[in-house]
């Protein structure tokens, strides 16, 4: 599979399209997800390849001379991920680049840092500061980030259904450096089967 970026000028798009760098393009790959975010990388695609092996492709987009021209920041194989099972929705952290995964009512967390190159639950601290794994009584039928003012700047959202207790939106901020550890920030009840959000910050 090849991959393509739309080159800009002046700010306006033009008719030209720039093709990835060679080793950017992850040939025989497919695409199963793609997101934009905010810091290097500022794009993110999650690859898997023939043998059911999942990658983690970053992109940075410098401008040169009026254009935007892509290239390969970073390209990480995303350990134990076909293990997960069937992954249902995925999203990527837009501040951090961390990238989530649900499976039923279960969310994960793919972690880099310190050397760990694992998927993990997500968790919270308790009153006496232990530990506890991040569970949804419902499917996860949607995951959405984006860059929020506040108060959901940084946040991750997590929506579930099922026809006994409808629709809840969870928002849960990762505390620190550490993607899996969360604080949640906001719970709402009472929805519909939600199939898209979005927001609008003043």
């Amino acid at each position: 599979v090849g991959y393509h970026a739309m080159a800009r000028a002046g700010g306006t798009p033009d008719a030209s399209v720039t093709e990835l760098p060679e080793e950017a393009q992850a040939k025989g790959m497919d695409l199963v997800y793609l997101q934009n975010a905010l810091t290097a990388p500022q794009g993110v695609a999650v690859m898997r390849n023939s043998s059911n092996t999942f990658w983690k492709y970053g992109f940075t987009v410098p401008r040169n001379a009026g254009k935007y021209l892509p290239s390969l920041n970073s390209r990480v194989e995303l350990n134990g991920t076909a293990a997960l099972g069937n992954i249902s929705h995925w999203v990527v952290d837009v501040n951090s680049a961390s990238v989530f995964a649900s499976v039923g009512n279960k969310l994960y967390v793919y972690r880099e840092a310190g050397g760990v190159d694992a998927w993990s639950d997500l968790t919270f601290l308790d009153a006496d500061g232990e530990e506890i794994s991040v569970t949804f009584n419902d499917p996860i039928t949607l995951l959405f980030s984006e860059d929020f003012r506040t108060p959901y700047n940084n946040c991750i959202f997590v929506i579930t259904y099922s026809e006994t207790n409808g629709g809840t939106m969870y928002a849960f901020r990762s505390r620190g450096g550490e993607p899996r550890e969360v604080t949640l920030v906001k719970k709402i009840e009472g929805l519909g089967n939600v199939k898209s959000m979005s927001y609008l910050g003043y």
